[in-house]
């Protein structure tokens, strides 16, 4: 009898630590939200950019001009063929390089621009408005135009204006600090940051 509650503490246990990877490795479907950032995963379709392009706009998305062309421009950037972890950074007041160099240290990755696209229909208007945000940056490689403006890829949450089931960009500029709390910024996770999550720090919300 005693050795069978210690088997059953030991389980709860377990579970109360390994429950969000769990989560994050089996089910794409689940949002993990956190006080400064959100975890999810993202499940890679086939396909290249000009894929990516046909299937948002065959779904209802559209495209900017500028965001078209950094989707062109990545043509020899290959689909992902594993589930990918992304981390949204929130809450963050500073210039895009602090935030680059906070993601670095927590051990985030640059995003790709395939992301960009499998968030635009992943993430809802109504699951921004759950995060708090209203535009999630992606921090992929800037793009340079040929005028020398760098820009990144944006998602934004407003049904009044043209960015509506959009991906526009965003114009980079390292100098200018940004102070929209309702800003998420877009990396890639490798597994190690997927481990050891505490169950009790998270609200867990599924779509």
């Amino acid at each position: 009898m005693m050795g069978t509650i210690i088997v059953i503490i030991l389980a709860v246990v377990a579970a109360f630590v390994l429950f969000p990877l769990s989560v994050l490795r089996l089910f794409s479907g689940v949002i993990v939200y956190a006080q400064d950032r959100i975890l999810l995963n993202l499940d890679p379709k086939t396909g290249d950019s000009s894929v990516w392009i046909d299937r948002l706009e065959k779904n209802g998305y559209g495209l900017s001009s500028t965001a078209r062309d950094i989707f062109i421009a990545a043509r020899n950037e290959e689909s992902s063929s594993e589930l990918m972890g992304i981390t949204i950074l929130k809450n963050k007041k500073g210039r895009l390089a602090e935030i680059r160099e906070e993601a670095k240290a927590r051990g985030l990755l640059s995003a790709t621009v395939e992301v960009a696209a499998l968030l635009r229909e992943r993430i809802s208007d109504h699951d921004l408005r759950d995060m708090k945000l209203d535009r999630l940056i992606i921090m992929h490689s800037a793009y340079v135009d040929r005028y020398g403006v760098r820009h990144l890829l944006c998602i934004r949450r407003d049904v009044h204006s043209f960015a509506y089931k959009t991906i526009g960009t965003f114009i980079e500029k390292e100098e200018v600090s940004i102070f929209s709390k309702r800003t998420g910024y877009v990396f890639l996770s490798p597994e190690a940051e997927k481990r050891c999550f505490s169950f009790g720090d998270y609200l867990l919300k599924t779509t």
